[in-house]
C-alpha cells in the first residue's frame, strides 16, 4: 500500500478487520507500506519481481499515477503473469497511467480519472457469481469513483453505478494470465 493522496494506513485496517471478520479460515496478512511521496516517483514496493512469491493473493492498494517506468510495471505484473490472482482497490486503478496499457490491461478497464465525493448508488446482481449474489442496491455518500469507459471483453462485471444516463462499473472480476 502507498503512493499519494488516500489514507492508505486506515484502509488497510478496515480492510483487515472486515476479512478477518467473514473469513472461514485464519488470514495470515503481510503488510508492505510505501510512505506518501510524490506521484512520479518511483515506488520501492515492487523492486523485485518476486516480491509477491509465496504470497496466496496480492491486494494492490496504491497510488502511483505519473510512473512511467515500464521495467516497474512489468516487476509488478510477473506474479500475476505467472497465476498469483490480484485484488486491485480504488485508487490503484490510477496507477501507472502514464507508462502505458499494460496496467490498464490487467485491471481490466481504462478508467482515467476520477470524480469529486459525491452521493452513489451501487447496484449488484448483475451476474451469478458467488462472491456477490444478491441484487442488493448500497446508498454511499462522500464517494469519490473511476469512471471506466467499459471493461474488458475477459471481464464480468459484479457491481455498478448510475450518472448523469449512464451505467459505469464499480466492481469487476477480470482473467489475466495463465487461464
Amino acid at each position: 500500500a502507498g503512493g499519494r493522496s488516500h489514507e492508505f494506513e486506515t484502509q488497510i485496517e478496515i480492510l483487515r478487520l472486515e476479512l478477518d471478520a467473514i473469513s472461514t479460515e485464519e488470514i495470515l496478512w503481510t503488510v508492505v507500506t510505501e510512505p506518501p511521496s510524490e506521484p512520479e516517483n518511483e515506488p520501492v514496493l515492487f523492486q523485485s519481481p518476486a516480491s509477491a512469491d509465496g504470497y496466496d493473493l496480492v491486494i494492490h492498494l496504491h497510488n502511483f499515477p505519473n510512473v512511467e517506468e515500464p521495467s516497474l510495471v512489468e516487476r509488478v505484473l510477473h506474479p500475476h503473469r505467472k497465476g498469483t490472482p490480484a485484488v486491485v482497490l480504488h485508487a490503484s486503478l490510477e496507477s501507472f497511467r502514464a507508462s502505458g496499457s499494460e496496467w490498464q490491461e490487467f485491471c481490466g478497464t481504462d478508467s482515467t480519472f476520477e470524480t469529486s465525493l459525491s452521493q452513489l448508488s451501487i447496484e449488484g446482481g448483475h451476474t451469478d457469481s458467488w462472491i456477490i449474489s444478491d441484487e442488493t442496491t448500497w446508498q454511499l455518500e462522500g464517494e469519490e469513483f473511476f469512471p471506466a469507459a467499459g471493461v474488458s471483453p475477459r471481464s464480468t462485471i459484479l457491481l455498478s453505478t448510475e450518472r448523469e444516463g449512464k451505467s459505469y462499473p464499480v466492481a469487476w472480476t477480470k482473467t489475466y494470465g495463465p487461464s
